[in-house]
């Protein structure tokens, strides 16, 4: 992780807890603090996957993606929290609990189709994200 990239994550923290700490205080309404939070929640989940390089110059670290993003979660929760009390908050983690269990079941459900290639050859592979099984493996 280069400094370039330290430096659009600052800007991207701060942007975003400035627009809904803004927002919120503006219309007085957590809705855009719900959307930004279910949607750093799911963006978070679904970047747990890659694992990431955090080269700090003196010490490098490795660990998911969504790491990053799921940080901002908890300011979002701690502003709702202060401006908008307990109960919001409750709701708001609610909402992106029931998101996160539809996102899960509509990927299961996409994965379950077949793929549609009819070429062999690597395309079909990448395409049709169905693996030969290897020689000698158990089938």
């Amino acid at each position: 992780m280069n400094l370039l990239l330290i430096v659009f994550w600052i800007i991207g923290i701060t942007s975003f807890t400035l627009l809904g700490s803004w927002y919120a205080r503006k219309y007085n309404k957590p809705d855009l603090l719900i959307g930004l939070y279910v949607t750093f929640v799911l963006v978070a989940q679904i970047l747990a996957a890659k694992i990431s390089i955090f080269d700090l110059g003196f010490r490098t670290f490795y660990g998911p993606s969504g790491v990053l993003v799921f940080s901002i979660t908890y300011l979002l929760t701690d502003i709702v929290n202060e401006k908008f009390g307990q109960k919001e908050t409750q709701k708001m983690i609610l909402i992106a609990f029931v998101s996160q269990v539809a996102m899960v079941f509509f990927f299961w459900l996409g994965t379950q189709f077949l793929g549609q290639c009819r070429r062999p050859g690597k395309i079909y592979l990448i395409w049709c994200q169905e693996l030969p099984l290897p020689a000698g493996s158990p089938s």
